[in-house]
């Protein structure tokens, strides 16, 4: 008896699993010729002393994987107007008789963090990174930008904002930027995620890009339309925050707590 064949986009998915298995199986160990091309076309995973992007692989099944992609309404739609702004007296009344959501495992879907409010704060340094709240809160750029420079164990990243952190402690990649951007001075010299090196004439603020992945460009760089949502299967490009000179921050001045932050660590010199 003649067994029914699959749908076209079951057998798809298959072939893509299948396919992502046998990287991950043949990826350390593989020498070839074919490997070193595959690096070859991975030239920062190659400088940086890492495997191939897997992307590569699942490429020549003929789908467009590992390219970045324009968010749509699902995900666009929770920007900072979406929330209302974080008050430290109101948001305790809030999470004493509001449940506290988790994004469900395999769930993209942010509605249920709709009762969430954005915490932003201008004047807050690494040196107070405790008293952000974490219950029932969504970061601005610039304090997840604080808070992965500051904290480094991933269960605490996701149990404390799971509305902003996966299991393995990154940005969620359909995460919209949201209210202060996190912005990092660059000097001649200075050299970005993807090598590139700054000249005299590239010297300014530009916007931090967690491991070379996660641009945190905040709502100015969303309104400009500068945002995308990153490359799936990806290696990290870079340890911590990096910056990239594709990325020129939009708004050409000092983050507001730069002042208060230099002023901060003169204390706990």
């Amino acid at each position: 008896m003649e067994e029914p064949s699959l749908p076209e986009g079951v057998v798809q998915v298959i072939k893509e699993e299948e396919a992502l298995v046998d990287y991950k199986m043949t990826a350390v160990d593989d020498t070839s010729s074919e490997a070193a091309s595959d690096s070859t076309d991975n030239g920062t995973a190659e400088r940086a002393g890492q495997l191939p992007n897997p992307a590569v692989k699942l490429n020549k099944l003929g789908k467009p994987l590992g390219e970045p992609t324009v968010p749509g309404e699902r995900y666009s739609r929770y920007d900072t107007a979406h929330y209302h702004a974080y008050d430290a007296a109101q948001h305790s009344q809030l999470v004493a008789h509001a449940p506290v959501a988790r994004l469900p495992q395999g769930s993209l879907d942010y509605k249920i963090y709709d009762h969430y409010v954005l915490f932003t704060d201008a004047a807050l340094t690494k040196h107070q990174i405790d008293t952000i709240p974490d219950t029932g809160v969504r970061l601005d750029d610039r304090t997840a930008a604080l808070v992965l420079e500051n904290i480094s164990d991933a269960a605490t990243l996701n149990r404390s904002w799971p509305a902003e952190f996966d299991t393995r402690g990154m940005p969620r990649a359909t995460r919209v930027p949201l209210g202060l951007a996190a912005k990092m001075w660059v000097t001649a010299g200075d050299v970005d995620v993807d090598g590139n090196v700054a000249t005299e004439d590239d010297e300014g603020w530009y916007y931090k890009w967690w491991k070379g992945l996660q641009v945190l460009m905040g709502q100015e760089g969303n309104d400009a339309g500068l945002y995308l949502i990153r490359p799936t299967h990806e290696f990290d490009r870079c340890a911590g925050m990096g910056f990239k000179l594709s990325h020129w921050a939009v708004v050409q001045e000092a983050p507001p707590a730069e002042e208060e932050e230099e002023k901060d660590d003169e204390l706990f010199v």
